[in-house]
């Protein structure tokens, strides 16, 4: 069982001074009041990190990491320090070659070693913060599934989401494709993928990070609380 103090240790502010010099991350940005509001990827390589990170402005960005714009990291044990420097090669060839939308789409998609995404449903890569970090770790790790997607079932804002994107599309899209989409729709909350990162067996469940998540939540609140 997983401790309050186990997660504390392991989540680092993304900014600090003193990190290792090699290592893949998730990250998640919190709001002022402690909320997960964004995620990504940080890759540490010889001592330089980047963040990698999908926004909603359709844009794949590589880039030095913020300062004081609360982005804390954990690291993820299923990628060695020794793969980060492939780890963000493979991540320059995905914002070379990817072209994503924002979308709440998952079909256990990934991107594969030249940056494409590798999808039978969702050829047109919608895709939100989360769902693209996720695509990017599976397409790297040598497993079949990163998590169990079809745990997570569309909510309020995934299903507000498909009823606008429904209404713009439907005049370009058939409706059999739209129909795909819907079955694939899901969300998975910023809290939830950085809680993955206390996991090493795969797939992962959201039941397997249900103690996670909940201790997850009050360590980033007290952190913010902690700096104001």
């Amino acid at each position: 069982m997983i401790l309050l103090e186990d997660i504390d240790k392991a989540i680092i502010k993304s900014d600090s001074a003193e990190l290792p010099l090699n290592f893949v991350a998730v990250a998640v940005q919190l709001s002022s009041k402690g909320v997960a509001t964004h995620c990504g990827l940080i890759i540490s390589v010889n001592g330089i990190c980047k963040l990698f990170h999908f926004n909603i402005d359709d844009e794949i960005h590589l880039e030095s990491v913020p300062e004081g714009k609360w982005y804390f990291h954990k690291e993820l044990a299923i990628i060695s320090p020794q793969e980060a420097e492939v780890f963000l090669s493979r991540c320059e060839m995905i914002l070379d070659t990817a072209n994503p939308r924002f979308g709440f789409f998952y079909d256990g998609s990934y991107y594969d070693e030249k940056g494409t995404l590798v999808s039978k449903s969702n050829q047109s890569e919608y895709t939100n913060c989360v769902l693209f970090c996720i695509n990017v770790i599976l397409g790297f790790i040598e497993s079949d599934k990163y998590i169990s997607f079809s745990d997570w079932a569309s909510d309020a804002v995934s299903d507000g989401f498909f009823l606008h994107f429904s209404d713009r599309k439907k005049k370009f899209m058939a409706t059999e494709d739209l129909e795909k989409l819907r079955a694939i729709l899901l969300r998975i909350p910023p809290l939830d993928y950085t809680a993955t990162a206390f996991k090493n067996k795969l797939p992962i469940g959201k039941a397997d990070i249900a103690d996670e998540v909940k201790l997850l939540e009050q360590v980033l609140l007290s952190r913010v609380v902690s700096e104001v």
